[in-house]
Protein backbone atom coordinates (compact mmCIF):
# COMPACT_ATOMS: atom_id res chain seq x y z
CA UNK A 1 0.00 0.00 0.00
CA UNK A 2 2.06 3.12 -1.24
CA UNK A 3 2.99 5.44 1.76
CA UNK A 4 5.83 6.41 3.70
CA UNK A 5 8.89 4.81 5.32
CA UNK A 6 10.90 6.00 8.36
CA UNK A 7 13.94 3.72 10.22
CA UNK A 8 16.55 5.04 12.28
CA UNK A 9 19.41 3.52 10.10
CA UNK A 10 21.25 5.15 7.60
CA UNK A 11 20.39 2.36 4.38
CA UNK A 12 20.53 1.51 0.82
CA UNK A 13 17.15 0.14 0.97
CA UNK A 14 14.32 1.42 -1.39
CA UNK A 15 10.89 0.79 -0.50
CA UNK A 16 8.44 -0.37 -3.88
CA UNK A 17 4.92 -0.81 -4.00
CA UNK A 18 2.66 -3.13 -6.15
CA UNK A 19 2.60 -0.55 -9.08
CA UNK A 20 5.37 1.88 -9.06
CA UNK A 21 4.25 3.20 -12.58
CA UNK A 22 0.87 4.77 -10.61
CA UNK A 23 3.43 5.80 -7.64
CA UNK A 24 5.75 8.81 -7.08
CA UNK A 25 8.98 8.33 -4.92
CA UNK A 26 11.12 10.83 -2.99
CA UNK A 27 13.87 10.35 -0.26
CA UNK A 28 15.48 12.19 2.46
CA UNK A 29 17.86 11.34 5.04
CA UNK A 30 18.29 13.61 8.78
CA UNK A 31 20.60 12.65 11.53
CA UNK A 32 20.69 8.86 10.60
CA UNK A 33 17.12 8.70 10.10
CA UNK A 34 16.39 7.02 6.61
CA UNK A 35 13.12 8.77 4.84
CA UNK A 36 11.08 7.16 2.26
CA UNK A 37 7.68 7.70 0.43
CA UNK A 38 6.40 6.02 -2.91
CA UNK A 39 3.01 7.32 -2.92
CA UNK A 40 0.18 7.09 -5.18
CA UNK A 41 0.62 9.65 -8.09
CA UNK A 42 -2.67 11.70 -6.75
CA UNK A 43 -3.41 14.60 -4.72
CA UNK A 44 0.05 15.48 -4.45
CA UNK A 45 -0.47 18.61 -2.73
CA UNK A 46 -2.28 16.93 0.05
CA UNK A 47 0.97 14.40 0.66
CA UNK A 48 3.67 16.56 2.14
CA UNK A 49 7.30 15.65 1.89
CA UNK A 50 9.19 18.51 3.25
CA UNK A 51 11.56 19.76 5.51
CA UNK A 52 12.51 23.09 7.14
CA UNK A 53 15.02 23.99 9.98
CA UNK A 54 12.47 23.10 12.64
CA UNK A 55 11.01 19.89 11.06
CA UNK A 56 9.97 16.98 9.02
CA UNK A 57 6.46 17.02 7.69
CA UNK A 58 5.16 13.81 5.65
CA UNK A 59 1.35 13.25 5.08
CA UNK A 60 -0.41 10.89 2.97
CA UNK A 61 -4.01 10.15 1.84
CA UNK A 62 -6.29 12.44 1.34
CA UNK A 63 -7.38 15.78 3.85
CA UNK A 64 -10.94 16.25 3.24
CA UNK A 65 -11.18 19.76 4.77
CA UNK A 66 -7.83 21.18 3.89
CA UNK A 67 -9.24 23.79 2.20
CA UNK A 68 -11.24 25.08 5.26
CA UNK A 69 -8.51 24.80 7.74
CA UNK A 70 -6.29 27.06 5.34
CA UNK A 71 -8.87 29.32 5.18
CA UNK A 72 -9.29 29.31 9.22
CA UNK A 73 -5.54 29.06 9.95
CA UNK A 74 -4.43 31.88 7.38
CA UNK A 75 -1.65 29.75 5.69
CA UNK A 76 -0.94 29.01 1.83
CA UNK A 77 -0.38 25.58 1.75
CA UNK A 78 -0.57 22.63 4.02
CA UNK A 79 3.02 22.68 5.13
CA UNK A 80 2.21 26.45 6.88
CA UNK A 81 -0.62 25.08 8.35
CA UNK A 82 0.64 22.01 10.03
CA UNK A 83 3.38 24.17 11.98
CA UNK A 84 0.78 26.51 12.61
CA UNK A 85 -2.02 24.20 13.85
CA UNK A 86 1.08 22.06 15.84
CA UNK A 87 1.84 25.38 17.42
CA UNK A 88 -1.72 25.72 18.49
CA UNK A 89 -2.76 22.36 18.90
CA UNK A 90 0.10 19.78 19.71
CA UNK A 91 -2.61 17.00 18.25
CA UNK A 92 -3.22 18.82 14.93
CA UNK A 93 -4.32 15.56 13.15
CA UNK A 94 -7.47 15.30 15.53
CA UNK A 95 -9.08 17.77 12.82
CA UNK A 96 -7.89 16.34 9.85
CA UNK A 97 -10.66 14.65 8.30
CA UNK A 98 -10.44 11.79 5.76
CA UNK A 99 -8.19 8.83 4.78
CA UNK A 100 -4.88 10.40 6.22
CA UNK A 101 -1.84 9.60 8.00
CA UNK A 102 1.35 11.32 8.63
CA UNK A 103 4.40 12.23 10.76
CA UNK A 104 5.93 14.87 12.19
CA UNK A 105 10.03 15.18 13.16
CA UNK A 106 10.79 17.95 15.68
CA UNK A 107 14.10 18.69 15.09
CA UNK A 108 15.11 20.70 18.29
CA UNK A 109 13.64 17.47 20.52
CA UNK A 110 14.59 15.06 18.16
CA UNK A 111 11.29 13.40 18.32
CA UNK A 112 8.80 11.66 15.50
CA UNK A 113 5.09 11.64 16.38
CA UNK A 114 3.38 9.28 13.64
CA UNK A 115 -0.24 9.13 13.35
CA UNK A 116 -2.92 7.18 11.82
CA UNK A 117 -6.18 8.78 11.02
CA UNK A 118 -9.47 8.20 13.16
CA UNK A 119 -10.57 5.24 11.74
CA UNK A 120 -7.28 4.05 11.25
CA UNK A 121 -7.90 2.65 7.17
CA UNK A 122 -4.96 4.38 6.44
CA UNK A 123 -2.44 2.53 8.03
CA UNK A 124 0.61 2.67 10.21
CA UNK A 125 3.00 -0.49 11.30
CA UNK A 126 5.97 -0.18 13.53
CA UNK A 127 8.81 -1.90 14.63
CA UNK A 128 10.75 -2.05 17.59
CA UNK A 129 13.31 -4.10 18.29
CA UNK A 130 17.46 -4.72 18.98
CA UNK A 131 17.94 -0.66 18.49
CA UNK A 132 16.17 -0.66 14.66
CA UNK A 133 12.63 1.19 15.03
CA UNK A 134 10.94 1.25 12.19
CA UNK A 135 7.37 3.32 11.33
CA UNK A 136 5.79 2.40 7.67
CA UNK A 137 2.29 2.51 5.79
CA UNK A 138 2.87 -0.79 4.75
CA UNK A 139 3.98 -4.34 6.48
CA UNK A 140 5.97 -5.13 3.52
CA UNK A 141 8.35 -2.44 3.50
CA UNK A 142 9.29 -3.50 7.12
CA UNK A 143 9.55 -7.18 5.94
CA UNK A 144 11.32 -6.47 2.84
CA UNK A 145 13.87 -3.77 5.24
CA UNK A 146 14.54 -6.68 7.57
CA UNK A 147 14.77 -9.58 4.33
CA UNK A 148 17.47 -7.16 2.81
CA UNK A 149 19.09 -7.13 6.24
CA UNK A 150 19.13 -10.24 6.93
CA UNK A 151 17.48 -9.39 10.38
CA UNK A 152 15.23 -12.27 11.55
CA UNK A 153 11.02 -12.07 12.65
CA UNK A 154 9.09 -14.86 13.74
CA UNK A 155 5.87 -15.85 12.49
CA UNK A 156 2.61 -15.23 14.77
CA UNK A 157 0.51 -18.07 15.24
CA UNK A 158 -2.12 -16.32 17.20
CA UNK A 159 -2.55 -13.90 14.14
CA UNK A 160 -3.45 -16.71 12.06
CA UNK A 161 -5.92 -17.51 13.71
CA UNK A 162 -7.09 -14.34 13.63
CA UNK A 163 -7.29 -14.58 9.63
CA UNK A 164 -9.01 -18.66 10.22
CA UNK A 165 -12.27 -16.80 12.67
CA UNK A 166 -12.70 -13.41 11.98
CA UNK A 167 -10.84 -13.22 8.38
CA UNK A 168 -9.03 -10.17 9.60
CA UNK A 169 -7.09 -9.13 12.46
CA UNK A 170 -9.22 -8.34 15.50
CA UNK A 171 -6.48 -5.99 17.26
CA UNK A 172 -2.99 -4.83 17.17
CA UNK A 173 -1.69 -7.96 15.80
CA UNK A 174 0.31 -8.91 11.74
CA UNK A 175 1.57 -11.65 10.57
CA UNK A 176 4.97 -10.84 12.34
CA UNK A 177 5.18 -11.36 15.91
CA UNK A 178 7.37 -8.41 15.93
CA UNK A 179 5.52 -5.80 13.98
CA UNK A 180 2.30 -3.91 15.34
CA UNK A 181 -0.55 -2.18 13.57
CA UNK A 182 -0.82 1.26 15.10
CA UNK A 183 -4.58 1.18 16.19
CA UNK A 184 -7.34 3.82 14.98
CA UNK A 185 -7.39 7.12 16.31
CA UNK A 186 -3.78 6.82 17.58
CA UNK A 187 -0.54 8.38 17.21
CA UNK A 188 2.83 6.83 18.46
CA UNK A 189 5.99 9.35 19.73
CA UNK A 190 9.56 7.81 18.90
CA UNK A 191 12.97 9.02 19.02
CA UNK A 192 16.29 7.91 17.69
CA UNK A 193 16.77 5.62 20.89
CA UNK A 194 13.29 3.57 20.35
CA UNK A 195 9.64 3.80 20.92
CA UNK A 196 8.75 6.24 23.50
CA UNK A 197 4.64 5.91 23.71
CA UNK A 198 1.48 5.19 21.69
CA UNK A 199 -1.55 7.33 22.96
CA UNK A 200 -4.77 7.74 21.58
CA UNK A 201 -6.21 10.88 20.53
CA UNK A 202 -9.50 9.47 19.56
CA UNK A 203 -11.79 6.94 20.36
CA UNK A 204 -15.72 6.95 19.08
CA UNK A 205 -18.01 6.77 21.79
CA UNK A 206 -21.87 7.06 21.92
CA UNK A 207 -21.79 9.74 24.35
CA UNK A 208 -20.90 12.79 22.16
CA UNK A 209 -24.81 13.84 21.70
CA UNK A 210 -27.77 13.46 24.20
CA UNK A 211 -30.60 13.10 21.62
CA UNK A 212 -33.05 11.21 24.02
CA UNK A 213 -35.72 13.66 23.23
CA UNK A 214 -35.07 14.59 19.46
CA UNK A 215 -37.91 13.67 17.81
CA UNK A 216 -37.54 11.85 14.49
CA UNK A 217 -38.05 14.58 12.35
CA UNK A 218 -35.41 16.15 14.06
CA UNK A 219 -32.87 13.67 13.57
CA UNK A 220 -33.71 13.11 9.94
CA UNK A 221 -32.64 16.67 9.42
CA UNK A 222 -29.79 16.97 10.89
CA UNK A 223 -28.52 13.50 9.67
CA UNK A 224 -29.55 14.82 5.96
CA UNK A 225 -27.10 18.07 6.36
CA UNK A 226 -24.56 16.02 8.56
CA UNK A 227 -24.36 13.91 5.26
CA UNK A 228 -24.87 16.37 2.58
CA UNK A 229 -21.86 17.90 4.13
CA UNK A 230 -20.06 15.27 4.05
CA UNK A 231 -20.46 14.34 0.20
CA UNK A 232 -19.46 18.03 0.10
CA UNK A 233 -16.24 17.13 1.52
CA UNK A 234 -15.55 13.99 -0.42
CA UNK A 235 -16.91 15.34 -4.27
CA UNK A 236 -15.01 18.99 -3.91
CA UNK A 237 -11.56 17.47 -3.46
CA UNK A 238 -11.91 15.78 -6.69
CA UNK A 239 -12.94 19.21 -8.21
CA UNK A 240 -10.16 20.43 -6.59
CA UNK A 241 -7.94 18.56 -8.39
CA UNK A 242 -9.61 18.34 -11.63
CA UNK A 243 -10.88 14.57 -11.19
CA UNK A 244 -14.03 13.10 -12.51
CA UNK A 245 -16.19 11.66 -9.90
CA UNK A 246 -15.91 7.61 -9.51
CA UNK A 247 -18.58 6.03 -7.30
CA UNK A 248 -19.47 2.57 -6.12
CA UNK A 249 -22.89 1.24 -6.67
CA UNK A 250 -24.76 -2.36 -5.52
CA UNK A 251 -28.23 -3.38 -5.22
CA UNK A 252 -27.28 -1.90 -1.05
CA UNK A 253 -28.59 1.22 0.03
CA UNK A 254 -25.30 2.52 1.50
CA UNK A 255 -24.00 2.97 -2.11
CA UNK A 256 -27.17 4.27 -3.60
CA UNK A 257 -27.33 6.78 -0.92
CA UNK A 258 -23.61 7.86 -1.93
CA UNK A 259 -24.43 8.25 -5.22
CA UNK A 260 -28.20 9.77 -5.36
CA UNK A 261 -27.23 12.45 -2.73
CA UNK A 262 -24.52 13.63 -4.17
CA UNK A 263 -26.37 13.82 -7.49
CA UNK A 264 -28.73 16.29 -6.10
CA UNK A 265 -26.30 18.33 -4.98
CA UNK A 266 -25.22 18.36 -8.83
CA UNK A 267 -21.79 16.87 -8.97
CA UNK A 268 -22.88 15.34 -12.29
CA UNK A 269 -19.25 14.18 -13.93
CA UNK A 270 -19.85 10.89 -12.23
CA UNK A 271 -19.06 7.35 -13.36
CA UNK A 272 -20.67 4.46 -11.11
CA UNK A 273 -18.76 1.45 -11.10
CA UNK A 274 -20.30 -2.36 -10.58
CA UNK A 275 -18.70 -5.69 -10.21
CA UNK A 276 -21.56 -8.63 -9.70
CA UNK A 277 -22.38 -11.67 -11.36
CA UNK A 278 -24.21 -11.40 -14.22
CA UNK A 279 -28.32 -11.64 -13.84
CA UNK A 280 -27.79 -10.34 -10.18
CA UNK A 281 -30.02 -8.26 -7.97
CA UNK A 282 -26.28 -6.73 -7.89
CA UNK A 283 -26.55 -6.03 -11.40
CA UNK A 284 -30.08 -4.96 -12.56
CA UNK A 285 -31.12 -2.18 -9.49
CA UNK A 286 -27.87 -0.34 -10.24
CA UNK A 287 -28.14 -0.18 -13.84
CA UNK A 288 -31.77 0.67 -13.47
CA UNK A 289 -30.80 3.86 -10.55
CA UNK A 290 -28.06 4.72 -12.93
CA UNK A 291 -30.31 5.15 -15.86
CA UNK A 292 -32.47 6.95 -13.41
CA UNK A 293 -29.60 9.39 -12.48
CA UNK A 294 -28.21 9.36 -16.03
CA UNK A 295 -24.91 8.47 -14.96
CA UNK A 296 -22.24 6.48 -16.67
CA UNK A 297 -21.95 3.15 -15.36
CA UNK A 298 -19.11 0.45 -15.51
CA UNK A 299 -20.36 -2.81 -14.94
CA UNK A 300 -18.00 -5.76 -15.05
CA UNK A 301 -18.85 -9.50 -14.90
CA UNK A 302 -17.40 -11.57 -12.30
CA UNK A 303 -19.01 -15.03 -13.79
CA UNK A 304 -15.79 -16.79 -14.63
CA UNK A 305 -14.48 -15.85 -10.62
CA UNK A 306 -10.86 -15.21 -11.94
CA UNK A 307 -11.45 -12.16 -9.11
CA UNK A 308 -10.43 -14.85 -6.19
CA UNK A 309 -8.16 -16.52 -9.07
CA UNK A 310 -4.97 -14.57 -7.54
CA UNK A 311 -4.46 -15.90 -4.01
CA UNK A 312 -0.51 -14.83 -3.73
CA UNK A 313 -1.07 -11.15 -5.09
CA UNK A 314 -4.17 -10.26 -3.09
CA UNK A 315 -2.28 -11.60 0.03
CA UNK A 316 0.90 -9.77 -0.74
CA UNK A 317 -1.51 -6.13 -1.53
CA UNK A 318 -3.11 -6.46 1.99
CA UNK A 319 -0.05 -7.54 4.03
CA UNK A 320 -1.87 -10.36 5.35
CA UNK A 321 -4.35 -8.23 6.94
CA UNK A 322 -7.18 -10.20 5.81
CA UNK A 323 -8.84 -13.07 3.87
CA UNK A 324 -7.95 -12.43 0.09
CA UNK A 325 -10.82 -12.63 -1.35
CA UNK A 326 -11.88 -9.00 0.54
CA UNK A 327 -12.53 -6.76 -2.55
CA UNK A 328 -13.71 -9.67 -4.74
CA UNK A 329 -14.03 -7.78 -8.41
CA UNK A 330 -12.67 -4.33 -7.24
CA UNK A 331 -9.25 -5.34 -7.61
CA UNK A 332 -9.82 -6.41 -11.27
CA UNK A 333 -11.83 -3.00 -11.87
CA UNK A 334 -9.91 -0.59 -10.57
CA UNK A 335 -6.71 -2.60 -12.45
CA UNK A 336 -8.40 -1.05 -15.92
CA UNK A 337 -9.77 2.41 -14.92
CA UNK A 338 -7.84 5.29 -16.65
CA UNK A 339 -5.46 6.12 -13.71
CA UNK A 340 -5.68 9.71 -14.39
CA UNK A 341 -9.13 10.34 -14.82
CA UNK A 342 -10.43 9.55 -11.16
CA UNK A 343 -9.02 10.75 -8.12
CA UNK A 344 -11.35 9.36 -4.96
CA UNK A 345 -13.13 6.22 -5.14
CA UNK A 346 -16.64 7.20 -3.02
CA UNK A 347 -17.85 4.59 -1.63
CA UNK A 348 -20.88 3.47 0.85
CA UNK A 349 -18.28 1.99 3.01
CA UNK A 350 -20.51 0.35 6.37
CA UNK A 351 -23.36 2.61 6.00
CA UNK A 352 -25.65 -0.24 7.13
CA UNK A 353 -23.65 -0.01 10.79
CA UNK A 354 -23.41 3.47 11.43
CA UNK A 355 -27.02 4.60 10.48
CA UNK A 356 -28.15 1.38 11.29
CA UNK A 357 -26.01 -1.07 14.27
CA UNK A 358 -24.55 -4.33 14.84
CA UNK A 359 -26.63 -5.10 17.72
CA UNK A 360 -30.19 -6.90 17.16
CA UNK A 361 -31.27 -5.86 20.44
CA UNK A 362 -30.23 -3.05 23.39
CA UNK A 363 -29.54 -6.00 25.93
CA UNK A 364 -26.60 -6.92 23.76
CA UNK A 365 -24.55 -3.71 24.68
CA UNK A 366 -23.40 -5.76 27.66
CA UNK A 367 -22.48 -8.98 25.69
CA UNK A 368 -19.46 -10.65 26.98
CA UNK A 369 -19.14 -12.75 23.78
CA UNK A 370 -16.70 -12.14 21.29
CA UNK A 371 -18.70 -11.80 17.81
CA UNK A 372 -17.86 -10.30 14.33
CA UNK A 373 -16.23 -14.05 13.12
CA UNK A 374 -16.74 -15.36 9.42
CA UNK A 375 -15.89 -18.69 11.00
CA UNK A 376 -16.69 -19.77 14.43
CA UNK A 377 -14.92 -22.91 14.00
CA UNK A 378 -11.85 -22.50 15.61
CA UNK A 379 -12.93 -19.36 17.47
CA UNK A 380 -11.30 -21.19 21.06
CA UNK A 381 -8.21 -20.56 19.40
CA UNK A 382 -7.79 -16.94 19.90
CA UNK A 383 -6.28 -16.55 23.12
CA UNK A 384 -7.38 -13.18 24.24
CA UNK A 385 -10.61 -11.46 24.43
CA UNK A 386 -10.70 -8.02 22.17
CA UNK A 387 -13.73 -7.11 24.33
CA UNK A 388 -11.88 -5.52 27.62
CA UNK A 389 -10.95 -2.66 25.19
CA UNK A 390 -14.26 -1.57 24.66
CA UNK A 391 -16.89 0.28 26.15
CA UNK A 392 -19.47 -2.04 25.06
CA UNK A 393 -20.33 -4.71 22.50
CA UNK A 394 -21.27 -1.94 19.57
CA UNK A 395 -18.10 -0.01 20.35
CA UNK A 396 -15.92 -3.22 20.01
CA UNK A 397 -17.97 -4.64 17.13
CA UNK A 398 -17.52 -1.34 15.43
CA UNK A 399 -13.80 -0.86 16.01
CA UNK A 400 -13.59 -5.00 15.04
CA UNK A 401 -15.84 -5.80 12.22
CA UNK A 402 -16.04 -2.44 11.04
CA UNK A 403 -13.12 -0.10 10.79
CA UNK A 404 -10.13 -3.40 11.24
CA UNK A 405 -12.86 -5.54 9.09
CA UNK A 406 -14.70 -3.86 6.43
CA UNK A 407 -12.15 -0.98 5.92
CA UNK A 408 -9.58 -3.49 4.95
CA UNK A 409 -10.26 -3.76 1.50
CA UNK A 410 -8.92 -0.05 0.99
CA UNK A 411 -5.40 -1.91 1.45
CA UNK A 412 -5.60 -2.91 -2.01
CA UNK A 413 -8.18 -0.04 -3.32
CA UNK A 414 -5.31 2.28 -2.43
CA UNK A 415 -2.90 0.93 -4.58
CA UNK A 416 -4.77 2.57 -7.75
CA UNK A 417 -6.86 5.11 -6.26
CA UNK A 418 -7.87 7.20 -2.78
CA UNK A 419 -10.90 6.38 -0.80
CA UNK A 420 -13.81 7.97 1.20
CA UNK A 421 -17.36 7.29 2.18
CA UNK A 422 -19.37 9.76 3.39
CA UNK A 423 -20.80 7.73 6.42
CA UNK A 424 -17.12 7.59 7.89
CA UNK A 425 -17.13 11.49 8.18
CA UNK A 426 -16.38 12.22 11.42
CA UNK A 427 -19.23 14.07 12.70
CA UNK A 428 -21.54 12.21 10.73
CA UNK A 429 -20.29 9.07 12.61
CA UNK A 430 -20.43 10.72 15.97
CA UNK A 431 -24.21 11.84 15.40
CA UNK A 432 -25.76 8.45 14.10
CA UNK A 433 -23.49 6.78 17.05
CA UNK A 434 -25.57 9.25 19.51
CA UNK A 435 -29.06 7.53 17.99
CA UNK A 436 -31.07 5.89 20.55
CA UNK A 437 -30.74 2.56 19.84
CA UNK A 438 -34.07 1.80 19.55
CA UNK A 439 -34.44 4.42 16.37
CA UNK A 440 -31.56 2.87 14.58
CA UNK A 441 -31.90 -1.21 15.22
CA UNK A 442 -33.69 -2.47 12.11
CA UNK A 443 -32.77 0.45 9.96
CA UNK A 444 -35.82 2.24 11.28
CA UNK A 445 -34.18 5.85 11.24
CA UNK A 446 -32.10 4.98 7.98
CA UNK A 447 -35.19 3.74 6.10
CA UNK A 448 -36.81 6.95 7.80
CA UNK A 449 -34.39 9.06 6.41
CA UNK A 450 -34.29 7.71 2.42
CA UNK A 451 -38.32 8.01 2.55
CA UNK A 452 -38.55 11.36 4.01
CA UNK A 453 -35.85 13.27 2.11
CA UNK A 454 -35.39 10.85 -1.07
CA UNK A 455 -38.40 9.57 -2.07
CA UNK A 456 -37.62 8.58 -5.24
CA UNK A 457 -34.32 6.64 -4.10
CA UNK A 458 -36.46 4.49 -1.95
CA UNK A 459 -38.47 3.38 -4.57
CA UNK A 460 -35.77 1.03 -5.95
CA UNK A 461 -35.79 -2.60 -4.69
CA UNK A 462 -32.82 -3.18 -2.08
CA UNK A 463 -30.81 -6.28 -2.43
CA UNK A 464 -31.28 -7.01 1.23
CA UNK A 465 -34.72 -7.41 1.56
CA UNK A 466 -35.74 -7.63 -2.37
CA UNK A 467 -38.71 -5.25 -1.89
CA UNK A 468 -38.60 -0.89 -1.78
CA UNK A 469 -38.65 0.61 1.08
CA UNK A 470 -42.11 1.38 1.00
CA UNK A 471 -43.34 -2.13 0.84
CA UNK A 472 -45.12 -3.26 3.72
CA UNK A 473 -43.04 -5.26 6.32
CA UNK A 474 -45.00 -8.33 5.68
CA UNK A 475 -44.04 -8.90 1.99
CA UNK A 476 -40.28 -7.45 2.70
CA UNK A 477 -40.82 -10.74 5.69
CA UNK A 478 -42.09 -13.21 2.64
CA UNK A 479 -39.04 -11.83 0.34
CA UNK A 480 -36.44 -12.70 3.16
CA UNK A 481 -38.01 -16.03 3.75
CA UNK A 482 -37.89 -16.95 -0.01
CA UNK A 483 -34.54 -15.08 -0.40
CA UNK A 484 -32.43 -15.77 2.65
CA UNK A 485 -34.17 -18.91 4.37
CA UNK A 486 -33.01 -21.40 2.37
CA UNK A 487 -29.48 -20.23 2.80
CA UNK A 488 -29.36 -20.11 6.45
CA UNK A 489 -30.96 -23.56 6.13
CA UNK A 490 -27.60 -24.85 4.25
CA UNK A 491 -25.38 -23.00 6.47
CA UNK A 492 -27.06 -24.32 9.41
CA UNK A 493 -26.04 -28.00 7.84
CA UNK A 494 -22.55 -26.52 6.30
CA UNK A 495 -23.98 -27.03 3.09
CA UNK A 496 -23.20 -24.70 0.16
CA UNK A 497 -25.97 -22.77 -2.19
CA UNK A 498 -25.60 -23.65 -5.65
CA UNK A 499 -27.43 -20.28 -6.68
CA UNK A 500 -25.97 -17.41 -7.88
CA UNK A 501 -27.11 -14.74 -5.20
CA UNK A 502 -25.13 -11.95 -4.02
CA UNK A 503 -22.52 -10.37 -5.73
CA UNK A 504 -19.91 -12.18 -5.02
CA UNK A 505 -21.49 -15.91 -4.72
CA UNK A 506 -18.41 -17.77 -4.09
CA UNK A 507 -20.25 -20.82 -2.71
CA UNK A 508 -22.25 -20.79 -6.58
CA UNK A 509 -18.84 -20.23 -7.93
CA UNK A 510 -17.17 -23.19 -6.39
CA UNK A 511 -19.82 -25.81 -6.89
CA UNK A 512 -20.43 -24.48 -10.83
CA UNK A 513 -17.18 -23.66 -11.41
CA UNK A 514 -14.78 -26.21 -12.15
CA UNK A 515 -11.64 -24.39 -12.72
CA UNK A 516 -12.30 -22.33 -10.02
CA UNK A 517 -12.43 -25.30 -7.38
CA UNK A 518 -9.43 -27.12 -8.95
CA UNK A 519 -7.49 -24.34 -8.52
CA UNK A 520 -8.67 -23.86 -5.13
CA UNK A 521 -8.21 -27.26 -4.04
CA UNK A 522 -4.79 -27.64 -5.64
CA UNK A 523 -3.68 -24.69 -3.70
CA UNK A 524 -5.22 -26.21 -0.59
CA UNK A 525 -2.86 -29.26 -1.54
CA UNK A 526 -0.03 -27.86 -2.86
CA UNK A 527 0.67 -26.05 0.35
CA UNK A 528 -0.74 -27.42 3.47
CA UNK A 529 2.43 -29.69 3.82
CA UNK A 530 4.94 -26.62 4.20
CA UNK A 531 7.21 -27.35 6.73
CA UNK A 532 7.12 -24.18 8.11
CA UNK A 533 3.62 -24.97 9.46
CA UNK A 534 2.92 -26.59 13.14
CA UNK A 535 1.23 -30.20 13.69
CA UNK A 536 -1.54 -28.24 15.39
CA UNK A 537 -1.91 -25.19 12.64
CA UNK A 538 -2.01 -28.15 10.05
CA UNK A 539 -4.80 -29.84 11.74
CA UNK A 540 -7.34 -27.16 12.64
CA UNK A 541 -6.92 -26.17 8.60
CA UNK A 542 -7.36 -29.04 7.66
CA UNK A 543 -10.82 -29.40 9.39
CA UNK A 544 -11.84 -26.01 8.32
CA UNK A 545 -11.05 -26.67 4.57
CA UNK A 546 -12.94 -29.60 5.05
CA UNK A 547 -16.08 -28.72 7.00
CA UNK A 548 -17.25 -25.39 6.59
CA UNK A 549 -18.06 -23.02 3.77
CA UNK A 550 -16.30 -21.80 0.64
CA UNK A 551 -15.51 -18.43 2.55
CA UNK A 552 -13.96 -20.64 5.12
CA UNK A 553 -11.70 -22.51 2.88
CA UNK A 554 -10.43 -19.05 1.31
CA UNK A 555 -9.65 -18.34 5.07
CA UNK A 556 -7.23 -21.23 5.16
CA UNK A 557 -5.92 -20.06 1.68
CA UNK A 558 -5.23 -17.09 3.12
CA UNK A 559 -3.17 -18.60 5.54
CA UNK A 560 -1.38 -20.73 3.49
CA UNK A 561 -0.62 -18.18 1.24
CA UNK A 562 0.78 -16.16 3.91
CA UNK A 563 3.33 -18.62 4.90
CA UNK A 564 4.36 -19.62 2.09
CA UNK A 565 5.22 -15.95 0.84
CA UNK A 566 6.41 -14.93 4.16
CA UNK A 567 8.06 -17.35 6.06
CA UNK A 568 8.88 -20.27 4.06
Amino acid sequence: MPGFFIVNKSTEFKIANYDNTRCCYNSMKYDNWDIQRNTLNKFIDDKIFLQDENYIIITEGVILNKKQLLEKYNCSNLFELIIVMQKNKTEFYKDFRGSFSGAIYDKNKHEWNVYTNHYGDNAIFYYNNNGISIIASDINYIINYLKNNHIKYTMDENALYYILTYAFMGDDSTIVSEIKRLAPGSVITLNYNGLCEIREYYRLSKNKYNLSNWSDEKIVNRLDELFRNAIKLEYDKDLEYGYEHLSDLSAGLDSRMNVWVAHEMEYHNMTNITYAQTGSADENIPKQIAKALNTKHIFYSLDNAECIMDIDGNVLMTGGAVAYYTITGGRIVLENLDKNKFGIEHTGQIGDVVIGTFLKSPSEYTKNVVGGMYSDVLSGKITDNPLDKYEDYEQYMMYVRGFRGALSSHFIRRNFVEVASPFLNIEFLEFCFSIPIEKRIGHKIYFKWVKTKYPQAAKFIWGDSMVNLFAPKWLSFLYKVIYKGPNKILRIFKKDNAKPTGMNPMNYWYLKNNNLKNYLDSYYKDNISNPKISQSLKEDMQHLYNSDSVLSKGQVLTVLSIIKQYFS
